[in-house]
């Protein structure tokens, strides 16, 4: 029987390490072509409503997102464990709450003062500060995990495991390796996350339905790869194999987050720039008549009286 391995080595799984290697770089190509469209079409109408410097943190937070797949392969060194944990929580966290600060401006403006003026982009570098914020949470989280309540940080330990056949061998996994603490103070948080884009989406749907369905498609691909990538983290005892579906997950999360975010760019070039902005607002005025025409309807049946 072959003994499991505690890595992902080039020499000895080189099948899946080139396969990391080729969808990380599909992933980081996808994401710098969506750059420079959005980089391109910068000072366009369509463009400026779509709050561009959000946008451009999408796309930098999926390109280390998927980046940081690469520290999953190799030996389990201080620099390999460090690199993975923070960047794989920061950039995700970068990847994903620009959708949140775009959400709740959106909210703000359109549902809570309905006005529609509101949809005019901001373009000053103060839009992106809340990231810092967002960042600075993940941080703190992470460091006071690893390193408290008998936490071995990010340093690797080797232990000796019983193998099925009676012989003992020699594994070295990285110090978080059965964090508890990290695990689900990370979990907790990166749900909240997604739950707040959920509720956003939900309720700006009247309003920005296209917005709404980039959110929720995003959202929804986010939280059903990451569980699969759980489930095979916790239950599959192969760990080569393991580190390449979660490697896979991370990347298609990627890919589906830059190509969403280059409709705009697309919109731009295939409608035009006055005919995309006249097409999101026109959905938006569409939307809100189609509310108030069925409160009407309902209104006048009785059924909202006593």
């Amino acid at each position: 029987m072959p003994i499991k391995r505690d890595h992902l080595d080039k020499s000895t799984d080189a099948g899946n390490y080139v396969s990391v290697l080729v969808i990380v770089i599909i992933a980081v190509y996808i994401n710098v072509a969506s750059s420079a469209a959005t980089i391109y079409y910068w000072k366009k109408r369509m463009m400026q409503h779509t709050h561009p410097l959000l946008t451009m943190s999408n796309f930098v937070g999926s390109m280390v997102f998927a980046s940081s797949s690469i520290s999953l392969v190799g030996i389990n060194t201080e620099t390999n464990c460090t690199a993975r944990v923070y960047l794989f929580n920061l950039s995700f966290t970068l990847a994903f709450c620009p959708y949140l600060i775009k959400a709740v401006k959106f909210y703000q403006t359109l549902v809570l003062a309905v006005k529609v003026s509101g949809f005019r982009g901001t373009r000053s570098i103060v839009e992106v500060l809340p990231i810092s914020i967002f960042l600075f949470i993940d941080i703190i989280i992470i460091s006071v995990t690893l390193y408290t309540n008998g936490g071995r940080g990010a340093t690797p330990y080797t232990i000796m495991e019983l193998q099925s056949d009676g012989s003992y061998h020699e594994y070295t996994y990285c110090g978080y390796h059965d964090n508890r603490n990290l695990f689900w103070a990370e979990l907790i948080y990166k749900s909240i996350m997604i739950f707040s884009a959920i509720y956003l989406a939900y309720s700006l749907r009247i309003v920005l339905f296209k917005f709404c369905m980039v959110l929720s498609m995003d959202t929804a691909i986010k939280a059903t790869v990451g569980s699969a990538m759980l489930a095979l983290w916790v239950f599959l005892d192969d760990i080569p194999t393991a580190i390449t579906c979660a490697a896979a997950g991370i990347c298609v999360s990627a890919i589906v987050t830059g190509s969403l975010n280059a409709i705009p760019a697309i919109m731009i070039a295939t409608l035009g720039d006055q005919d995309a902005i006249g097409d999101i607002v026109e959905g938006m005025f569409d939307k809100k008549k189609e509310q108030d025409d069925v409160s009407t309807e309902r209104g006048e049946g009785g059924e909202w009286f006593e």
